[in-house]
């Protein structure tokens, strides 16, 4: 929608977009940029890596969180703003061979940390749940992450990396 930031820069702030718009293909994503005096939306779920033959192998976490940095350089206290940056880190990727895969500053996070299966976890659990439950394609995602214990510790180490990674940039904000 961009009634929003027409509303807001006409009431004067300045506004700013960054990361995965999510909605739309590249060209319509493109379009939402004059909505914004800042933006750098991305189209789709806008991947885990600035380029995929990117030597430094930049996550778009640690991005986001620098293009964060600059639209706040270019603020001034007598001007109000409104950002809004979409981290995607933990987005789901389904398919891939590591589908959390982190910024490698937080590889070696969790690494020695045993992350308990849920309780409910169980075929027993499981059964109780409704039958539309059963053919679902949640359980069928379940499976890919969370169908054995070695599944579920790599995954959720995985998630925890990015939810870190995600927190310093916050932090760095």
């Amino acid at each position: 929608d961009n009634t929003y930031p027409a509303q807001l820069r006409a009431a004067g702030f300045r506004t700013g977009f960054i990361g995965k718009y999510g909605v739309g293909s590249a060209t319509e994503t493109a379009a939402k940029e004059k909505s914004f005096d800042y933006w750098k939306g991305l189209p789709g779920q806008a991947g885990e890596f600035i380029e995929k033959n990117d030597p430094t192998r930049t996550h778009k976490t640690a991005r986001f969180g620098s293009e964060a940095l600059e639209f706040l350089g270019g603020c001034t206290k007598e001007k109000p703003f409104c950002l809004s940056v979409s981290f995607n880190a933990v987005h789901a990727r389904d398919g891939k061979p590591r589908e959390f895969e982190p910024d490698p500053r937080d590889e070696e996070l969790y690494a020695n940390v045993i992350i308990p299966v849920p309780k409910l976890a169980t075929d027993e659990a499981f059964k109780r749940l409704p039958e539309s439950v059963h053919k679902s394609e949640g359980r069928k995602r379940w499976g890919w992450r969370f169908d054995s214990a070695e599944k579920t510790h790599r995954i959720l180490r995985d998630y925890y990396r990015l939810i870190t990674g995600e927190d310093r940039e916050v932090g760095r904000i």
